[in-house]
């Protein structure tokens, strides 16, 4: 757990690399045209804080996430895993824990790529312990 905890910042990119820019470009090959523009920086847009957002970029968002259901599930495990190190009173067994029940419901998404990085996150654990 301490070497997720501390490599946050690499796990996080790691995410974007083997997550995000897989999903993206899945999903922008399979897309129509209506959805390519719809997909158009939404990499981007996933990867971003929604604090430094303007109010474009979080239509554009919203809009992404309402017309693709992987994008939005992705989404939605970037911003649990974030959520995780931004817990500050939480010990190391509950993180733990959290960290498990994360891996655990990317699992089930069905999103392949998605149940790769919960395997690399994982391996993470075994090491740690």
């Amino acid at each position: 757990v301490k070497a997720i905890i501390s490599n946050r910042l690499h796990v996080m990119s790691r995410y974007t690399r083997q997550v995000v820019s897989r999903v993206y470009r899945e999903e922008r090959l399979k897309s129509s045209e209506a959805g390519k523009r719809i997909l158009r920086n939404g990499k981007r847009l996933i990867t971003r804080s929604e604090a430094i957002m303007d109010e474009v970029s979080q239509q554009k968002l919203e809009t992404l996430l309402q017309h693709n259901a992987s994008m939005q599930v992705i989404y939605e495990f970037s911003q649990r895993l974030q959520a995780l190190w931004n817990e500050k009173t939480a010990s190391h067994e509950k993180i733990l824990q959290s960290l498990r029940q994360w891996c655990e419901d990317a699992e089930a998404t069905g999103i392949e790529a998605l149940e790769d990085f919960a395997q690399t996150l994982r391996s993470y654990s075994l090491q740690a312990a």
